[in-house]
């Protein structure tokens, strides 16, 4: 039914029941689909029947950054968004933004601002690798903290909780 529909070709990375990966061939039987981890899957075509395309359209490149709780979040907004137009400018397979939309989550240990942007297909990785590189470059270079999490250890010294008498 796909092949008559058009919903995949070769090239186009797609996920159906728990394989996932990008089509090498589609016969009249069976769909080649090479796994992210090198394996080729043979499917009967007859047993695909739901499939996810994620190959149409703009794909969406999506980062999470967290900042400590101790920086100033507008600042560090303005840092990482002069970060992103830089990288715009320089990779033609954004097709729109990278925008930063703001502050995401109230992390343990971290304020967490999400940044997006819309790419050409199968470009998403790519664009979100150089993303960070250059986000956590801009965010050192102006002093914002990237934080990992802490952990307090209280010790009790002995004698101190017994009760008197």
């Amino acid at each position: 039914m796909h092949l008559l529909e058009r919903q995949i070709g070769v090239g186009d990375y797609v996920t159906t029941g728990s394989y996932s990966g990008i089509v090498e061939q589609i016969g009249l039987k069976t769909t080649q689909i090479r796994g992210f981890d090198g394996t080729l899957h043979y499917l009967p075509n007859r047993e695909i029947t739901s499939l996810s395309n994620h190959s149409r359209g703009k794909m969406r490149a999506l980062i999470d950054i967290g900042i400590s709780y101790d920086d100033n979040i507008d600042e560090a907004i303005t840092v990482l968004q002069e970060a992103c137009d830089r990288i715009a400018e320089e990779n033609q397979a954004i097709v729109e933004g990278p925008n930063v939309i703001g502050v995401q989550t109230l992390g343990s240990s971290d304020v967490v601002l999400r940044i997006i942007a819309k790419t050409e297909n199968m470009e998403q990785w790519a664009v979100e690798r150089q993303l960070r590189k250059a986000l956590k470059e801009a965010l050192e270079a102006n002093g914002i903290e990237i934080p990992f999490p802490h952990q307090v250890l209280i010790q009790k010294q002995a004698g101190t909780d017994s009760a008197a008498g």
